[in-house]
């Protein structure tokens, strides 16, 4: 389910086999012409507006648009091989891993269907002989077995190795694959250790990132998670060693059964993990926020004061200090909510700035430089790439979603859009608009494909947390989940 699609998207025939290409969903009960096999693991792009999936059995990659929902294959074996694992970095590089054949590939710069349809050039990148892997090595012959699923963070590549009962990291800086977790050693008596080089790991397979940063580990044959914090310290997070039940409760007495599928939600306050008995939620801890001087504290209690701007007119906004920081006309305002650093939007100079308590920063935009709309393939990371030198278009309201670093903003004529940026990863993403202003906004529609006009103002449902956008060409309010 990708629930920015604006509805739940199945692909494929129950029960039904098949390599077909072809439209998803259904007409009048019946599933229609897509056809998958033994799908594996899935990647959501950033943008939202497609996912890749892994077919090991048919040895395809196959992905489903979200513009025309359709599966279509993007790469197919000649030779055998079976692709498993998947994930992205900031530069739009495909990592697949190859267990059977003890290697990773990359696709670089997958843009999507508009650019690489299907996958222009894949190579090997990690990995050699079926041999048991070394605890740290530079250079691209990393022996390794069976690596199976992938995560990207922190700018390096992480992995499983099923066979190997190790997790490993790869820095594309530095060339360096390190061992993460685990002993390198065919023992299978289960050992618990602060240590992540002293524990011992029994067919390791998912992975992910949680805040703090946590790496989270579904060691599968020992039925139980593991987790490595942002100090280093590994520690057993839910389960039971050796146990395999489906027991709820605390996660101090909970035990599951064959964990492999894991993932953080959105949010980052709970661990979805699949396991034999089907998928378990678990609750994570807050988030630390770090201690920040409230914005109170820089004017006196009981008086108005400038927080930021020196009153004069023009732009200065640079690194440059609050009281020397020159702003022209503010609009939009949104205070990190584990920051605590204020974000502005000034649609005059097409730019966002971070402020903190001392210091105002350009974060988003080129000063006085305006984005256009994106016309064609090769513009398309200004819509949805990485945020350094991204071009704005008038940005104006401005939200932070809930307990999470995700700001939401909207832009006016002509780009029309509202997209969310990751403060943590500085990725932006659409979440509705299409480069295009116009009134098109239709009950039900997929809120990345929505017509929509100026959003000025936007507020989130408390409950629901369901998004209303104030629209001025509209002239009334768009609701979008």
């Amino acid at each position: 389910r990708c629930p920015h699609f604006g509805k739940v998207v199945f692909a494929g025939a129950p029960g039904v086999a098949g390599y077909v290409d072809g439209a998803v969903g259904s007409f009048a009960g019946v599933p229609i012409l897509g056809r998958l096999t033994s799908p594996t693991q899935m990647l959501v792009h950033p943008s939202r507006t497609w996912i890749l999936i892994t077919e090991p059995s048919a040895g395809r990659i196959r992905m489903i648009q979200q513009e025309y929902p359709r599966i279509r294959t993007m790469w197919a074996s000649t030779t055998g091989e079976m692709p498993w694992g998947l994930t992205i970095n900031l530069e739009f590089d495909v990592y697949v891993s190859f267990p059977s054949e003890n290697i990773i590939q990359r696709e670089e710069r997958f843009m999507g269907p508009w650019v690489n349809d299907p996958f222009k050039g894949m190579a090997p990148l990690l990995g050699s002989a079926n041999t048991t892997g070394e605890n740290d090595k530079t250079g691209s012959g990393v022996p390794m077995r069976g690596p199976s699923v992938l995560t990207w963070s922190g700018g390096k590549l992480w992995w499983a190795e099923s066979n190997s009962s190790v997790v490993r990291s790869w820095d594309p800086e530095t060339n360096l694959t390190r061992l993460v977790m685990g002993t390198n050693s065919t023992s299978s008596a289960y050992v618990e250790s602060a240590d992540p080089l002293a524990c011992t790991l029994n067919t390791p397979y998912g992975l992910a990132w949680g805040p703090g940063p946590t790496l989270y580990i579904a060691d599968s044959l020992n039925h139980v998670v593991r987790r490595i914090n942002s100090s280093g310290v590994a520690s057993r997070f839910i389960g039971l060693p050796g146990v395999a039940g489906g027991v709820d409760g605390s996660r101090a007495s909970a035990t599951l059964s064959t964990p492999q599928a894991i993932t953080v939600t959105m949010d980052g306050t709970a661990l979805l993990v699949g396991d034999s008995n089907g998928i378990r939620l678990v609750t994570l801890p807050p988030p630390v926020v770090q201690e920040v001087v409230p914005l109170s504290a820089t004017v006196p209690e009981g008086s108005v004061g400038t927080y930021v701007g020196s009153g004069l007119e023009g732009f200065l906004a640079d690194a440059t200090p609050n009281s020397q920081a020159i702003l022209d006309a503010p609009v939009g305002l949104a205070t990190h909510p584990l920051t605590g650093d204020l974000y502005v939007s000034l649609p005059s100079r097409h730019i966002i700035l971070r402020v903190t308590n001392t210091t105002t920063y350009v974060e988003l935009g080129v000063p006085g430089v305006s984005s256009q709309i994106v016309y064609n393939a090769t513009q398309l990371i200004e819509q949805i790439g990485p945020a350094g030198g991204f071009h704005l278009s008038r940005p104006t309201a401005l939200i932070f979603m809930p307990g999470t670093d995700l700001l939401i903003f909207s832009e006016l004529y002509p780009r029309c859009t509202v997209r969310s940026y990751n403060t943590t990863s500085r990725v932006l993403a659409v979440v509705a608009g299409i480069n295009f202003c116009g009134f098109w906004t239709g009950q039900g529609s997929v809120p990345a494909l929505t017509v929509i006009g100026e959003v000025v103002d936007m507020v989130l449902h408390p409950a629901t947390g369901e998004l209303y956008m104030v629209d001025t060409w509209v002239m009334g309010v768009i609701k979008m989940p």
